[in-house]
């Protein structure tokens, strides 16, 4: 049950047998059961228990830590989509002989942006320039795969759409831009215009 085509083919079978239930949102609701307990700590931590702490590791130095979710607060028109694009182009650019030698990465991290905010053509815009800014030939076949999908309805409607979307591109980051459009919320507000960068 690990991806969203799993769940589906287990709620497929199953409604053969019994098709009164909705199975496609039960198995969804037993998955999201089972993750959170298995992310749960299996008991409570104190200060005794950090004997072998590590130091943090990084996908992006400074920016973004390995294995952690990150957000990027700021006013609208703050530059936070900027950003989040200039770092997923940096993050694709390890399969390229680049300057960039400060990001700390083993391998090209392909990732996937899902924009509730903007159109494609916009984004777009802001992609080339970005590329032409450092260098990069838009088009060819040395431009990293910049994985872009336009979203209207909250997350949680799309969660299995994105699943999809996460496996066909392969991607190993999402930029969420932004939690609160993402969540339902008011683009207008402060609050709601902070942008996630979420390891899968």
């Amino acid at each position: 049950l690990a991806n969203a085509t799993g769940r589906d083919r287990l709620a497929n079978l199953l409604k053969h047998s019994y098709n009164h239930v909705p199975w496609g949102d039960m198995t969804e609701q037993i998955c999201e059961y089972v993750l959170l307990h298995l992310r749960r700590p299996p008991k409570l931590v104190t200060s005794n228990d950090f004997t072998e702490a590590k130091s943090p590791e990084w996908i992006l130095l400074p920016f973004l830590l390995r294995q952690e979710n990150n957000m990027i607060f700021a006013p609208g028109g703050g530059g936070k989509s900027n950003l989040a694009l200039y770092w997923l182009i940096l993050l694709e650019l390890a399969k390229r002989d680049n300057p960039f030698n400060w990001i700390v990465r083993d391998k090209p991290l392909l990732g996937l942006y899902l924009d509730w905010e903007r159109s494609y053509n916009t984004h777009s815009y802001r992609m080339r320039g970005l590329l032409d800014g450092l260098g990069i030939v838009a088009y060819g076949p040395e431009t990293p795969p910049l994985n872009y999908y336009r979203l209207h309805a909250p997350l949680a409607q799309e969660v299995r759409n994105v699943q999809g979307l996460i496996n066909e591109a392969k991607a190993s980051f999402l930029i969420i831009d932004s939690c609160g459009m993402a969540a339902g919320g008011d683009m207008n507000k402060i609050t709601d215009n902070t942008i996630m960068v979420y390891r899968t």
